[in-house]
């Protein structure tokens, strides 16, 4: 299938696809102009309104519970998150018991929260059934990536640092133009499918390498050209000590 029909196709699918990485994006500003807000006049009150969103989120996602636009697309739906994200903030910027109980852990009691981490991941679908859960999950992910991130970064014992890593720098710096072209670039890609051969060796090794090729070039090329002039606006925005 070419031509108009294919491109209509494409473009159908690219607007369905790509929006939901949009929402998320969105959801990520409507965070940075709430905690601009909460930090100018209301800073001294920081814990209780996190604390207060994710009571909040948890709430909402029990109200809504079999409205599935709702539970997934609302963002009080994942206020949560921003509660969970702050929480750990304050822990980290003030030192306190929660930090120090992370940085001091042993090298079995890391190993055995990931395990426990990537037993809940592969039991989801099971876990799904459960109403509870549904109503949680968010919350749950959100305080297993803080985990990661306290582990990574303060954690006295970790059994290694990503940081390490030199190469993950570069995808560090490309991170965004990741996550906002490899929606585009899938789905160009599995529309491409129809012309090539629907074997194993295409759809375990072929698709998934162009897919993973094309999105790193465009998302390179991405901050080399566009998003560079605006990173160095920044400096026109930030106070100098």
């Amino acid at each position: 299938m070419f031509g108009w029909e294919f491109f209509l196709k494409i473009s159908t699918d690219l607007a369905l696809f790509f929006m939901v990485f949009l929402w998320s994006i969105s959801v990520e500003e409507q965070f940075y102009i709430f905690w601009s807000i909460v930090l100018k006049w209301f800073q001294k009150y920081l814990l209780m309104i996190s604390i207060l969103l994710v009571i909040v989120s948890l709430v909402f996602r029990y109200y809504f519970l079999n409205d599935s636009l709702n539970l997934n697309f609302n963002t009080i739906s994942t206020l949560g998150n921003f509660g969970i994200g702050a929480i750990i903030a304050i822990a980290a910027f003030k030192k306190n018991k929660l930090f120090r109980s992370v940085k001091n852990l042993s090298k079995t009691k890391i190993i055995s929260i990931y395990l426990f981490m990537i037993l809940v991941y592969l039991i989801m679908p099971l876990l799904m059934e459960y109403d509870f859960f549904i109503i949680i999950q968010r919350l749950l992910f959100s305080v297993f990536f803080s985990f990661i991130i306290l582990e990574q970064s303060y954690c006295s014992h970790s059994l290694f640092k990503l940081s390490r890593i030199k190469s993950f720098n570069f995808f560090g710096k490309i991170s965004f133009g990741l996550y906002c072209y490899h929606g585009i670039v899938i789905t160009i890609i599995l529309n491409l499918r129809s012309s090539f051969n629907d074997s194993l060796f295409n759809s375990l090794l072929l698709f998934p390498i162009l897919i993973f090729i094309l999105t790193l070039s465009v998302s390179y090329l991405s901050f080399q050209y566009y998003e560079l002039k605006f990173l160095k606006l920044k400096s026109k925005f930030t106070l100098s000590n």
